[in-house]
């Protein structure tokens, strides 16, 4: 059976996006990008990767750029 990962995220999403960003749930786009930091140590930090997103015409919204590294890392990293 094939994982719906965009269904995956909208879960997730809803879990690390509280209305209450003090939340101990809640992650911002730094926090975030930490955590990736952690699996992978050459991913670029927040402001490379805000900046390449700016260069390349991407969005910055918390929610596209998460979404887009999820499901960019590797499954078996991510799993």
């Amino acid at each position: 059976m094939a994982i719906n990962w965009a269904r995956v995220f909208n879960r997730l999403w809803e879990v690390i996006n509280p209305p209450d960003q003090t939340a101990p749930t809640y992650f911002s786009g730094s926090r975030f990008i930490g955590v990736v930091r952690q699996i992978d140590p050459y991913f670029p930090d927040y402001t490379q990767y805000i900046d390449q997103r700016k260069a390349a015409n991407k969005r910055t919204s918390r929610k596209d750029y998460f979404y887009d590294i999820l499901v960019n890392l590797p499954e078996a990293t991510a799993c």
